[in-house]
């Protein structure tokens, strides 16, 4: 074997180390080259509007529509005409109470596709809300010319036509959408509140009992039919009614509270005031019960009890110049004169211009959701419109008369009169305003 010289051996070593570091050198690069290529292959492609909408329709399918909004801005910033993401973003904003902004999705989405009918439905809806009622009005107009068999278009319609007091109109196009949907409880119901706005108690009988027998459990109904035969005068069928109302809902305020009225109206005086503390039970911030409990107290003569019951009255609406006016009629009632001084220079305060007779109220019962306002008939209690206070309406006397301290702020105190016009109040159940929009899916459906 032969030696290798120092030389060589250096030589050797050298090539040998270049060879290590090659090696090394073109591992290294391999596993950069896979690297890359697996980071490559891991790194999803640019998203597209359709992506875009199906995230925001996720997103707004469990309530995120502040989210969702934000994926369908995205999907129209790459597709400005994209119609399902204009069209969902109008129902996010007006979920959102974002009502311009539902206005002008809307409008785009008329824009690209013009021939869509639910779309100028909802553009109506947007409208509404806004308050652009004019508007509101042509564009359900324009999706019933699109679509005659709308019955939401119908319903909205005569939802408008029925706030401007346009009853005969507003009664044709809701009875146009029954004929549409002539199993849906919710049309008879607002059909029945028209008929019932109108005077047409008969006709509210009538669509009040279609409710009931497409929906039997609804109290709301049987409400509406306790009011149609208090108008007719059927005060018996009102009373049982109200009572079914209350036996389906226990918790219902309005209808306690018209079992009271019906009760007082026919003198069961105690049957009242159990009616109507009931609805003080339920609803403890409303002025009305108490208002006519006190009433209630004072026809039995418990005049401590009355006073009480208005000063509450009055505490929860103290603008209402009736309740005012009433309490100091209780306070005179018991000859306290200096009491009574109060209320009266308040009620002067409240209404300065009025007549004496605008704050003499009689009971009434509640209506529900009312377009317009309507008086109610004179009862029972409006036959006495003289009768005076204390000892003389114990006498049964008529005579007008002053009381001392009520000269004055120059108010004679009278106790009866005309009727007032009632509290709006909210049927439960059902609600008046259209359903929410249908929300776009990505096949377009």
């Amino acid at each position: 074997m032969r030696v290798l010289s120092g030389l060589e051996q250096r030589r050797n070593m050298f090539v040998k180390g270049h060879h290590r570091a090659a090696i090394k050198t073109i591992a290294l690069l391999a596993i950069v080259f896979w690297a890359a290529a697996a980071l490559s292959a891991q790194t999803p492609p640019p998203k597209t509007a359709a992506d875009y909408f199906a995230a925001g329709l996720a997103l707004q399918q469990a309530g995120e529509h502040e989210k969702a909004l934000e994926q369908y801005r995205a999907a129209l910033k790459l597709e400005p005409k994209h119609f399902g993401a204009q069209v969902n973003s109008g129902v996010s904003y007006l979920v959102l109470e974002k009502y311009e902004s539902a206005v002008d999705a809307f409008k785009a989405a008329a824009s690209i596709n013009p021939d869509e009918p639910r779309v100028r439905f909802y553009l109506g809806q947007a409208c509404a809300a806004a308050g652009r009622s004019l508007e509101a009005i042509d564009a359900f107009k324009e999706a019933l010319r699109l679509d005659p068999k709308m019955a939401e278009a119908y319903q909205a319609l005569a939802s408008f036509y029925g706030d401007q007091g346009h009853y005969d109109d507003a009664v044709r196009l809701m009875i146009q959408a029954t004929q549409l949907r002539d199993n849906d409880a919710a049309l008879y119901f607002q059909l029945g509140l028209l008929h019932l706005n109108n005077g047409s108690f008969l006709a509210s009988l009538e669509a009040f009992n279609r409710v009931l027998t497409l929906k039997p459990d609804f109290p709301g109904a049987y409400r509406g039919l306790g009011l149609a035969y208090e108008r007719l005068g059927r005060l018996d069928e009102a009373a049982n009614a109200y009572a079914e109302a209350v036996t389906l809902d226990p918790k219902d305020a309005v209808s306690n509270y018209n079992s009271g009225i019906i009760a007082q109206k026919k003198g069961q005086q105690e049957k009242s005031i159990a009616a109507f503390k009931r609805a003080i039970e339920i609803q403890p911030d409303w002025s009305d019960p108490y208002r006519w409990l006190a009433e209630a107290y004072e026809n039995l003569g418990d005049h401590v009890k009355a006073i009480i019951a208005f000063k509450e009255a009055r505490r929860l609406k103290p603008a209402d110049a009736a309740i005012t006016y009433a309490l100091a009629n209780a306070y005179l009632a018991q000859n306290k004169y200096e009491d009574a001084l109060e209320p009266l220079r308040e009620v002067t305060r409240l209404q300065p211009n009025e007549p004496e007779s605008q704050f003499q109220s009689s009971a009434r019962t509640e209506t529900g959701p009312r377009v317009g306002s309507r008086e109610t008939k004179d009862h029972d209690r409006t036959e006495k419109p003289c009768a005076e206070v204390g000892a003389m309406e114990a006498k049964g006397d008529c005579r007008s008369q002053k009381r001392p301290g009520a000269h004055a702020v120059g108010i004679r105190i009278q106790r009866h009169g005309k009727v007032r016009r009632g509290r709006r109040r909210v049927f439960e159940g059902y609600q008046s305003r259209p359903r929410q929009p249908r929300l776009l899916q990505p096949d377009g459906d």
